[in-house]
């Protein structure tokens, strides 16, 4: 059993004991739940009971403590209540209809620059593309040559012109690099390196040439 239901259990008998006109009894069961109380809390509440008024404490996360003893007044009650805990949540309205009908123009107006930052950043990433794709830089070879070179046929020639050359790799080895590098070509490289080494392959009927070597 944990403190609040320790609290809570001892609550309990002091109400009976006072109801049965045990009032010293129910004395010693307050004044045990106040040295057991004396942690200070983060929130409290005032909750009016059969005319007479309660202090209930918690921490967050946790349910609400309620405190020995009871209050005539209200105001003498708050004042008990926050030498013990720091904030009232007594007062704490639930947000109503009224109050989401009032917060529409500000929602819809964070929603729409939302949706316009969305768009902006979108739009921006377009232009990037697009420029990238516009500044990219092609080989001397022409689109309807390189296409050539993609067929089947433009495959195994450059496959036999490869191997005549002294080169080892198998043709299903030969065509996967082939390819990629005829598809570059086509689309375009963003430097000069690329283009030269590009065209050093083509040119060699190698697409596993290397600078390096």
């Amino acid at each position: 059993m944990n403190k609040r239901q320790i609290l809570a259990s001892l609550n309990n008998i002091a109400n009976s004991l006072d109801n049965s006109g045990l009032c010293k009894e129910a004395t010693s069961i307050t004044n045990l739940m106040k040295r057991l109380a004396k942690e200070k809390y983060e929130f409290f509440m005032i909750q009016k009971i059969q005319g007479k008024y309660k202090i209930l404490v918690r921490n967050a996360g946790q349910d609400f403590i309620p405190q020995p003893g009871t209050f005539e007044s209200e105001k003498e009650a708050i004042e008990k209540a926050k030498s013990i805990a720091d904030k009232d949540l007594t007062d704490r309205k639930p947000i109503t209809d009224k109050d989401r009908e009032d917060s529409l123009p500000a929602r819809e107006k964070i929603r729409q620059l939302l949706k316009n930052e969305k768009t902006s950043s979108f739009s921006k990433a377009n232009s990037m593309i697009k420029l990238a794709q516009e500044d990219k830089m092609k080989t001397k070879y022409s689109d309807d040559e390189l296409n050539e070179a993609m067929t089947e046929q433009g495959i195994q020639t450059a496959f036999e012109a490869y191997k005549s050359k002294g080169g080892s790799a198998s043709q299903d080895s030969f065509a996967s690099q082939w390819k990629p590098l005829i598809g570059r070509m086509l689309e375009g490289f963003t430097n000069n390196m690329g283009v030269s080494i590009a065209e050093e392959k083509y040119k060699r009927n190698n697409p596993f040439w290397d600078p390096r070597d």
